[in-house]
């Protein structure tokens, strides 16, 4: 329970005796005083010091010289004694004046469940019979759903959550757990229960408080800089190499051949091209993989984006001799989403299948209104197709099928897994079918505005 002083106001400066006693009743009368006695007071003290005023003035107009001062200093004495207020009345005045304004208080009752509603961060409360009692938007989104009334382990089946609540409770007495959520996405949070009642209260009343910190983000950042290092450094080396050599042979053995240097030239820039690849590859899905928990909010149009990709990828379909078509959705293909990241997925899918499908042969991308209220769009080609060993590993980073192939076009490896993590963040799933010498399709499946 919190309290808010009563804020006084100073005294104003006033003129006269009337201006105070409208103030000190107005005050006395908010402070619910008996303001009779401090009126009758100031009465007789105005009275008193009216008809002393009077007698002096009467007396010196009467008596002239000396004599009429002490004449009209005693007349007004006399006076203003007899007008004076009674010294009960006075005392009472003052004590009334003198006595301390009562302070009324602002009550503002917390509960438990408050509390819980205002915290940032995933915060339940449980009853003595670990049943949830309340639980806020963001423990909500972190479980997919609290279970209110139930017990925890309907919500969580965690037995570090579990065990802390339960030592909470018995012992009176703080206890940090970690929880680890695996579905939908990987979430690594740490927890504190803090008992909120040393005595048994009644069923359905909270007596332990459940608050979680989520450190998925730096859990994903300490893992994504050991990744890059290990992927960069393996990647990185051939390239490298291949660099190093040109040069050392251009410096040595083909110092003076100008037709090797012309050669030598352009491999080594399309070299310093893969590393760029590489590394933008290696950025993109390092920043894709730190936001994977956050689910975007943008609304987007499935329709406009591959109309948009296919459009921007029509110079490198003719250059391979594939014919790219479009199958839109007849209605608005409405899903949430982040606009660039989509773009990227559907632009790695119908990229690939320009590059690994049969020079002139068909890639199709159709977006299409599922049964279960989602929306697909898949991206098809007549090339090859995949063996089934492969399939399980495409999303696997650096996962090629056939390596020299890949690098000869330009692939860096990491396009799938690309598409697989924008899809994750989405809530998406991604589907691949392939069939050798009948092509592959790759689907990814979105849920819809509505859902």
């Amino acid at each position: 329970m919190r309290t808010t002083p009563y804020c006084d106001r100073s005294v104003p400066d006033m003129a006269s005796f009337s201006d105070i006693n409208r103030y000190l009743r107005t005050r006395l009368t908010a402070a619910k005083f008996d303001v009779g006695p401090v009126s009758s007071a100031l009465k007789h003290r105005g009275v008193a010091i009216a008809a002393a005023a009077g007698c002096a003035a009467i007396a010196i107009l009467v008596f002239p010289g000396t004599a009429a001062f002490l004449a009209a200093s005693l007349l007004a004495l006399i006076v203003s004694a007899v007008a004076l207020p009674p010294p009960k009345l006075h005392a009472e005045a003052s004590e009334i004046i003198d006595a301390p304004i009562p302070q009324p208080a602002v009550t503002v009752n917390l509960t438990p469940g408050t509390v819980v509603q205002a915290l940032g961060d995933p915060a339940l409360t449980l009853d003595r019979h670990l049943c949830v009692v309340d639980a806020n938007a963001t423990a909500e989104d972190i479980f997919s759903g609290v279970h209110l009334g139930e017990h925890i382990s309907k919500t969580t089946r965690n037995p570090e959550l579990t065990a802390a609540a339960v030592t909470a409770i018995r012992q009176q007495k703080r206890e940090t757990f970690a929880l680890v959520i695996r579905t939908p996405l990987e979430r690594h949070l740490e927890g504190v229960a803090a008992p909120l009642a040393a005595d048994a209260p009644p069923d359905g009343k909270a007596v332990v408080l459940l608050y979680l910190r989520d450190l998925t983000e730096q859990e994903r950042l300490a893992s994504m800089r050991a990744d890059f290092v290990a992927n960069a450094s393996h990647e990185l080396r051939t390239p490298l190499a291949s660099l190093k050599g040109f040069i050392e042979t251009m410096q040595g053995p083909a110092r003076n051949d100008p037709a090797a240097h012309v050669r030598f030239l352009e491999i080594m820039n399309a070299q310093a091209q893969r590393m760029t690849r590489l590394i933008d590859d290696l950025l993109s899905l390092s920043r894709i993989e730190m936001r994977a928990h956050i689910l975007p909010n943008a609304t987007v149009d499935l329709n406009e984006i591959a109309a948009s990709v296919v459009a921007g990828l029509e110079p490198q379909a003719k250059l391979a001799d594939v014919a790219v078509t479009v199958v839109p959705l007849a209605s608005p293909a409405v899903v949430r989403g982040d606009h660039d990241e989509l773009v990227q997925g559907v632009q790695n899918l119908v990229q690939n299948a320009i590059k690994y499908g049969r020079a002139g042969g068909v890639v199709t991308v159709n977006i299409k209104s599922e049964p279960d209220g989602r929306i697909s769009l898949s991206v098809s080609d007549d090339g090859p197709g995949i063996s089934p060993e492969h399939l399980p590993r495409l999303t696997e980073r650096f996962y090629r099928v056939n390596v020299a192939s890949s690098r000869e076009r330009g692939g860096t490896g990491l396009g799938l897994a690309i598409v697989k993590h924008i899809v994750t963040r989405h809530r998406g799933t991604l589907t691949i079918k392939s069939t050798p010498t009948k092509g592959s399709t790759f689907t990814i499946n979105l849920p819809s505005l509505s859902r």
